[in-house]
Order: structure tokens, then C-alpha cells, then sequence
């Protein structure tokens, strides 16, 4: 986030070889604050990271100095340079192999201080932390799959330097990063073309230059986001000639450091398969906007294709990147029960994290890039649908929703992303419903997560009651597949009291009904521990009830979707979504 202080980190030394290149000097003043900039000299044999050796697939890679033109900045601060270098992982075998690139995010060091003055940049020597290197982990599992993957350093993009200020940092950060990204693409190319770039290993006709993926964690995300956009929108230029398009990605805990109510295109997803990651205990992106990435998906109409997402309740930030030391939840200590690694049986070690993103990363790209959709065994949506809906993700509980293309579904209840209020159900007996539009609290006052995302608040009392959804003449659903619910437990004092379900009743023209009962201990309706129900976690997530259970019941000739709560019992949830999907 671009405007939260952060704590300063250090990772571990480590010893590296590193190229040689040709110095770069610059002494400049800026009105208001002064800066000296360092020699841009090669690296030293020690540097902030993680050791590379436990990666044998891994390697750290130095391609010499270059520059970056900015512009909108003091003239003495328009050319900034950097070294381009990260580290890369190369699979056994002779190819060609889909490409990988994962982007770090920012985090504090010598880079970004968390002083307000700006840092000093190039840092000095033996300082930076080198967050490229805290994904060798992940690099070296996609690197035994069969994947090459390049993850370059990002930190002067990220540079609080050169010009940057609050104010326009992360349109600096955005530019910077555009270059980086791309130049690096671009010398990867040219190493596949059989050039001598100064890459580890020998790349000719090694790479598969149109099966890339891109993989963004915090920052990085944003910046994967923004890369495609700007790709779909303008097409191959100079710096990304023969490489792309970009087929897939991966986001884990994205933001573009820009707040949604003033920049809400932002958050906008390419119409690519995208899988996102987000943590319940991230004190980073701590109003969980990294979810918004995938509202806007859901209701975007024009989307041909999915965008998955997961809720993590007990993973953080910084577990994501093994080079930020610090477990960024005590930056706002406001959930210990659920969040506190003394208290929490849900919290996640860096090692459960690294294990979840190395198993979705796999997992995911082998449905979206490394094999065909043949090979997937079909429809693309409906395996991803079905793999991602659930309520754990290889043995992790999560909070999971799937956006299939809108082709795929017809809406029973859709909210916007406004303050618009959409056409309700009708209300009988005990049952009370208030919309919490976005950015506003719900009636009982106690706060969504995240709050952008639009809910029908949904009490019952003892006495039971009925929710009646109109279903139009014209739907047709012989061949669909499911009905699917977004729904989240309302927070309650006692986390551990248990919630009473509701039936799902499907009325058809001719009077015919059929009943599937949604239980209380349903994953969707968990409630988490919480210090008080206003920091409870409460994200609507998928509920999936096949066609097939209500049996006896027109399909083509459906009246009405009914909610029934019986009598002796008492249910409060959050909706934030129902839609037939096939």
C-alpha cells in the first residue's frame, strides 16, 4: 500500500557472483531536499536475500547497468539507473518451455525507508534486499515442473527516489516497473534468439515465447495487472516485440496501491485466466482490496474468461516473499484470535504459506498455460469452476469464489458495485433484509470484509420466514449446471455459536417444488474467532447446489427461487450474490 508506514527489512546475507559492468554517477539537487547518488558500481559479493544454494535450479543473474527515462519529475532526476538483475531457474531438458514471471512487490529497505525524505538510490553498497531472490522457492518448484521462470529485481521501481514523492510515487512506481518488466522480456528474447546477453545457462530456441504467465505478489501484482492491460490495449511495441501475449496469472495479495473509491479502474482484471490469492491476517493491503480485483471481474459482463480467487483466513503478507523477515500482522494486532500465531489454530507458518502459493502456482498454470484445454479434459471454466469452489485448497481451509464468464450464467441476484439498489426478493414471516452498499456500513453497523464488496444483510427470527426470487419466463435451465450463492456468516459475539442453516427451494410454473437444505456448518458460513464482531471476517464466498439434487422440478419452466428458514431457528448472513451457472 502506497500510503501505510512500513517496517524496515533486512533479509539474510548471502555470497553471489555477480557480472561485471560500466559505472554510472550522477550528483543532482532538486529543489526543497538534496540527494547524492553513489556510483552505480557492480554489486558486492554480499547482499541482503535468501541463499540460493538450497535451489539448484536457481540463479542469480547480473546483465550490467542500465537506465530508465521518467518523466513529470525535476530534469535532474528524468534519467535513473539500475542494474538488470534478478534471478532466474532454468528446467532440466532440452525445451521449449512456457515462461514464468514473477514480480515482487515493495517492501522496506534501503530503498524505501520509512522516513519521509527520500531514500538514497542506488542504495549503498552491501545494503539492498534483494526481494527477487525471496521467490526462489517458488522459482525452483516451477523450474521441476518444466517452467523457466525469470524473476527480475524490482526495488527501483519501488524506489521512494529520483523524484518520488507521496504524491506521485506510484505512478512512478507504475512507469519504472513497465521498463523494468518489459526490458528484461525483451533480453530474454533476444537470449532465445541465440544472443549472448550475459543470462546463466544457454537459452537458444529454449524458451516457448507464447506460453507466458505472469505471477504478481502485493505490488507485483498491481504491476502484472497494469503490464497486461496496457499489452491488450496497445499491442506489441518495440520493448515487448516477440514475446507474449501474457496467458495467465497469478496474484497473490495484489494492489495497485490506489484506493478504489478514487481509482476504481484500477482493479479492473484482463480478460485473461487469473487466479487470486488473499490473506484474512494481512496487515499490508489490511482492508483486503486485493479482493476487489475480483468483484470487478465478477460483474464485469463482458469477461470471457474466469478469474478464481481465495481467501486465506489464517495467512499473511509478508509470508508470501521468504526475504521479508517480519510477520506484518503486528503492524494492526486488531484480530488475535484469529490472527495470532499463540492463539490461532488456523494461522499459517511461512512454510505453509510457501507450500499453498508453490501449490496453487503449479496447479493453476497446469489449467491455464501449461496445457492446452484439450489436455485440461474440456471446458476450461468448468474445470476451474469445480477445482476452486470449494472450501479448502490443498488441505488449507479458504474462503473460494469463481467467476465464470457471463455467457455461463444467469443472474438471480447481482449487485453492483454502486450505491444502486437492485430489484429485491420479496419478504414473508420473520425474516428482515437491508442492502450494505459498498463503503457503507451494513444496519447492524458491523463492517464487510472487504468493504467494497456490496451484501444483502439477511436475518431470521425464531418465528422462520421465506425470501422469494422472481425467475423470468424466458429462463431456460436445461443446461445448467448449478445454482451459486456467495455467502458469509454475519459476526456474532459468541464465534463459536452455531448458526442455523436454510432450505433452497426451486418452484416451477406448474406448482412442482424441490427442497436442498444449505446446513449452518457449511464452509461458506464459518464463523472465525474475532475480539469483537465489528473485526470479524465476513467474506461472501461460493456455495454450489447441483441441478441434479432437486429432482421433480421443470427446469425450463421455473417460477421462483425461494429461501426458506424454518420455525425455531434463527440464521444471520451476508449474500452477495445467487446466479445459475453452466
Amino acid at each position: 500500500m502506497a500510503d501505510i508506514p512500513l517496517k524496515r527489512a533486512m533479509g539474510r546475507p548471502r555470497l553471489l557472483g555477480w557480472g561485471l559492468g560500466l559505472a554510472f554517477a550522477a550528483t543532482a539537487t532538486s529543489p526543497g531536499w538534496s540527494q547524492t547518488t553513489p556510483a552505480l558500481e557492480p554489486p558486492p559479493t554480499e547482499a541482503h536475500g535468501v541463499t540460493l544454494e538450497s535451489f539448484p535450479h536457481v540463479s542469480a543473474y547480473d546483465l550490467g547497468p542500465a537506465t530508465l527515462s521518467q518523466a513529470g519529475v525535476e530534469s535532474a532526476w528524468q534519467t535513473m539507473p539500475y542494474r538488470l538483475q534478478g534471478i532466474l531457474a532454468i528446467p532440466p531438458g532440452e525445451g521449449p518451455f512456457p515462461v514464468v514471471v514473477v514480480l515482487h512487490g515493495r517492501h522496506s529497505g534501503c530503498h524505501f525507508a520509512d522516513e519521509p525524505t527520500p531514500s538514497q538510490w542506488p542504495c549503498p553498497a552491501g545494503t539492498e534486499t534483494r526481494f527477487d531472490q525471496g521467490f526462489a522457492y517458488l522459482a525452483q518448484a516451477l523450474a521441476e515442473a518444466g517452467y523457466l521462470v525469470l524473476v527480475p529485481n524490482l526495488n527501483a521501481a519501488y524506489a521512494n527516489a529520483y523524484g518520488a514523492t507521496s504524491a506521485n510515487r506510484t505512478d512512478l512506481a507504475e512507469a519504472r516497473n513497465r521498463h523494468i518488466i518489459n526490458t528484461h522480456l525483451q533480453t530474454l528474447a533476444e537470449a532465445h534468439q541465440g544472443v549472448s546477453v550475459g543470462f546463466p545457462g544457454a537459452l537458444k530456441e529454449k524458451l516457448d515465447l507464447y506460453r507466458l504467465a505472469f505471477i504478481g505478489h502485493s505490488m507485483g501484482g498491481g504491476a502484472a495487472v497494469l503490464n497486461v492491460r496496457q499489452r491488450q490495449q496497445t499491442g506489441p511495441d518495440i520493448p515487448e516485440a516477440g514475446f507474449g501475449p501474457v496467458k495467465a496469472m497469478v496474484l497473490v495479495s495484489p494492489t495497485p496501491s490506489r484506493s478504489i473509491q478514487t481509482d476504481p479502474a484500477a482493479y479492473q482484471v484482463p480478460d485473461i485466466p487469473t487466479g487470486i490469492v488473499a490473506g484474512g491476517c494481512d496487515r499490508d493491503v489490511y482492508d483486503l482490496s486485493s479482493l476487489h480485483y475480483f468483484e470487478t471481474a465478477y460483474r464485469d459482463r463482458q469477461r470471457q474468461t474466469t478469474v478464481v480467487s481465495a481467501l486465506v483466513p489464517g495467512a499473511n503478507h509478508n509470508f508470501f516473499n521468504a526475504a521479508v523477515d517480519q510477520d506484518d500482522y503486528y503492524r494492526r494486532p486488531d484480530n488475535d484470535p484469529l490472527c495470532s500465531p499463540q492463539q490461532s489454530t488456523l494461522r499459517l507458518s511461512r512454510v505453509d504459506q510457501e507450500t499453498l502459493l508453490v501449490n496453487y502456482a503449479l496447479d493453476f498454470l497446469a489449467q491455464t498455460l501449461h496445457h492446452s484445454e484439450a489436455d485440461a479434459g474440456g471446458d476450461q471454466s468448468q474445470v476451474l469452476f469445480h477445482r476452486y469452489g470449494s472450501g479448502t485448497l490443498f488441505d488449507v481451509p479458504v474462503l473460494g469464489n469463481v467467476a465464470v464468464p457471463q455467457a455461463y450464467r444467469i443472474p438471480v441476484l447481482d449487485l453492483p458495485l454502486t450505491a444502486a439498489v437492485p430489484p429485491l426478493p420479496d419478504v414473508s414471516g420473520g425474516v428482515s433484509i437491508e442492502v450494505c452498499p459498498p463503503f457503507s456500513p451494513c444496519p447492524d453497523a458491523r463492517p464487510r470484509h472487504p468493504e467494497s464488496v456490496p451484501t444483502l444483510s439477511v436475518q431470521s427470527s425464531p418465528s422462520g420466514g421465506r425470501l422469494t426470487f422472481p425467475i423470468a419466463s424466458t429462463v431456460d435451465l436445461r443446461t445448467f449446471r448449478s445454482l451459486q450463492l456467495r455467502l458469509a456468516a454475519i459476526p456474532q459475539e459468541n464465534a463459536a455459536q452455531a448458526l442455523a442453516g436454510f432450505a433452497v427451494v426451486l418452484r416451477d410454473r406448474a406448482g412442482q417444488a424441490a427442497r436442498v437444505e444449505v446446513p449452518g456448518n457449511t464452509p461458506a458460513l464459518k464463523q472465525f474467532p474475532s475480539a469483537s464482531p465489528a473485526h470479524g471476517l465476513a467474506y461472501p464466498s461460493l456455495v454450489t447446489i447441483p441441478l441434479l439434487q432437486f429432482r421433480g422440478v421443470n427446469l425450463n419452466q421455473l417460477a421462483t427461487v425461494e429461501w426458506v428458514f424454518d420455525s425455531g431457528t434463527e440464521a444471520r448472513l451476508y449474500l452477495a450474490g445467487m446466479a445459475f451457472v453452466r
